[in-house]
């Protein structure tokens, strides 16, 4: 299993190699998607960090440290230490998880930030049952959305 700052960079250096762009809001949503296809189709997580309800999605609250000084703006460069403890990110990933990080790629690149964000909130995505559990408590609890969860939703949302 993986920090999900080094799944982040697997994604940039897919999209630079074909001059793409991700925004923060995208970063977000491709590691949501690729934590649930991991899920589903390995069972096993792809990355060790917390998924998190928010107002407005899921988020890994280490990579939006990270990437949070982008703005809506384009990330242009990987991130080599973590946020916190300013520790070296390690991106050694295995060939099988790159491969899964790729087959997301492919599956979202085309979309906008926004399009895949309306994806992450549709009904059977944890996070809109979070979202009605809470309301507009929902960012001051910060509910996780665990693994379980997670892996429920994939097994009924792509069956």
């Amino acid at each position: 299993m993986y920090s999900a700052l080094a799944v982040a960079n697997a994604f940039l250096e897919l999209a630079r190699k074909e001059k793409a762009t991700i925004t923060p809001l995208k970063m977000q949503k491709l590691l949501y998607f690729a934590q649930g296809w991991s899920l589903k189709l390995r069972d096993r997580a792809l990355f060790e960090d917390a998924v998190v309800a928010w107002r407005h999605g899921p988020v890994i609250p280490i990579v939006y440290q990270a990437f949070r000084s982008r703005g809506s703006g384009s990330i242009t460069e990987p991130i080599t230490h973590t946020p916190y403890w300013q520790e070296p990110v390690r991106n050694d990933i295995d060939g099988e998880s790159l491969e899964l990080i790729k087959q997301v790629w492919d599956a979202y690149k085309h979309l906008s930030a926004i399009e895949i964000s309306t994806l992450s909130h549709e009904n059977g995505h944890p996070w809109e049952a979070l979202k009605q559990e809470y309301g507009d408590d929902l960012e001051e609890k910060n509910p996780i959305i665990s693994q379980d969860e997670l892996k429920e939703a994939f097994h009924k949302l792509f069956d």
